[in-house]
């Protein structure tokens, strides 16, 4: 079967609906101009999916969520074509991701080629039956009326979330008192995304930071906006020049790295507490009182790991962090912290001071991660951060001391991964979430 002609949103629907209907096997290419699409269906399902736009190309996904970094990504780009190998099976036998991540990769991306799809207006479209399966395709198929019927729902989604949001240069700011006051209302995914938002990232700025997709951060801000978490804070460059003795874009900086580190330990300590009780027989009152635990016992640890992480200075052996934690406001934390530095009279000494501290304090905080949680669960938090800095070379905020911050905290990744290679027996890699429990004073 040959089908070509032009098409729009609710005609693509009828198309796809028609492939996977008559289980069609073949490719369908699709093209608006400006750019293009291939679809490959096999018995009526997508098993590729793969576009022009470097949004949905499975490299800059790969960077995007933090998997690899750009130089990882041009060193195997380079090698891919030199080799004439699929750049998946590249990164893969060059160990930087598995093979899972690689899956879970492809399957993201095809879907989110389709559902990008639905935002074009107009376009032509050529299909052709065929058995040529392409280098790439997912393992399992994807089921087309699921793509239709979710690529549905978005596109009257996106149109409710634009008229809050009209525009990508819009920029918002967290209201002050929402992260001391509100922060366990807020989803792990939402206080990441919270995490971002600092009076002067724009919106298009925040998707290109996090790594979620243009659906799914609109979804944040809406959900956010609806709960008066955030508001518009116009297009002022909060942070782009600093008087004398303002640390906020240091501060800002590192407190978006302690964020993540912190949602990553509480996370892991939640799954511990939730996964000793899952099977446990208990009666109501027994299962009441643990529902009580699994809310407040993460909290609480997470807290006293943290704390117990703060370097101190050596005279007066006082953290310089005692009034600082990642969930106040900015406007808390430059005040406890503008407190200790005040004797320091040098605004350049002062930020070196500062980064020193912070790079200290992350690494407590990482060792103790990798003690107690092992290397696969830090693997995830280190991408994270990763990905925060590989696009701090792109974003604001700006301040002195930004790409020696930088420079540092990758230089400090890179130690710890290479720690992490000479370990040798990976039984001895952690001493498991006990370790919380014995360790010295």
């Amino acid at each position: 079967m040959n089908l070509k002609g032009n098409f729009e949103p609710a005609s693509l629907a009828s198309i796809l609906q028609l492939l996977s209907n008559e289980e069609r096997t073949g490719t369908l290419h699709l093209t608006n101009g400006e750019n293009e699409v291939k679809i490959f269906v096999l018995n009526g399902g997508v098993i590729s999916a793969a576009g022009s736009q470097k949004q949905t190309r499975l490299g800059d996904l790969l960077r995007k969520n933090g998997m690899i970094s750009a130089n990882d990504l041009t060193y195997c780009l380079t090698a891919s074509q030199q080799k004439k190998q699929a750049l998946g099976s590249v990164l893969v036998q060059r160990g930087f991701i598995t093979e899972e991540m690689l899956r879970e990769t492809i399957h993201k991306q095809a879907e989110e080629v389709i559902f990008d799809l639905f935002s074009w207006k107009t376009g032509y479209f050529e299909y052709h039956d065929s058995n040529l399966v392409p280098q790439g395709a997912l393992d399992t198929k994807i089921d087309i009326m699921n793509i239709i019927m979710e690529a549905m729902y978005r596109i009257d989604e996106m149109c409710y979330f634009v008229k809050q949001i009209p525009t990508e240069d819009l920029v918002f700011k967290v209201k002050p008192e929402i992260m001391k006051n509100e922060e366990k209302n807020f989803k792990p995914h939402e206080r990441r995304f919270i995490s971002l938002i600092n009076g002067s990232k724009t919106v298009r700025q925040l998707i290109n930071t996090s790594g979620f997709d243009d659906f799914s951060a609109y979804h944040l801000l809406h959900t956010l906006l609806t709960l008066e978490a955030i508001e518009k804070a116009g297009k002022e460059t909060v942070y782009e020049s600093q008087e004398e003795g303002d640390y906020s874009g240091l501060i800002i900086f590192y407190t978006e790295l302690l964020l993540i580190i912190y949602d990553n330990i509480h996370s892991e300590l939640s799954e511990w507490v939730d996964a000793m009780f899952r099977e446990a027989g208990v009666n109501r009152e027994e299962k009441e009182a643990i529902g009580r635990l699994l809310d407040t016992a993460p909290n609480r640890w997470t807290y006293n790991i943290v704390e117990n992480c703060k370097p101190q200075m050596m005279k007066q052996k006082l953290s310089i962090f005692a009034g600082y934690h990642p969930h106040n406001t900015l406007a808390e934390n430059s005040e406890a912290l503008n407190q200790v530095l005040k004797p320091i009279k040098n605004r350049e000494k002062g930020g070196v001071f500062l980064r020193k501290s912070f790079n200290q304090f992350i690494t407590n905080l990482l060792n103790t991660v990798v003690a107690t949680f092992g290397p696969r669960s830090t693997r995830k938090m280190l991408l994270e951060i990763n990905n925060i800095l590989v696009h701090g070379n792109e974003n604001p905020p700006h301040f002195p001391e930004k790409l020696n911050a930088i420079k540092e905290m990758l230089d400090l990744l890179i130690r710890m991964a290479q720690e992490g290679k000479n370990q040798g027996d990976p039984k001895k890699n952690s001493l498991g979430i006990f370790a919380l429990f014995n360790q010295k004073n």
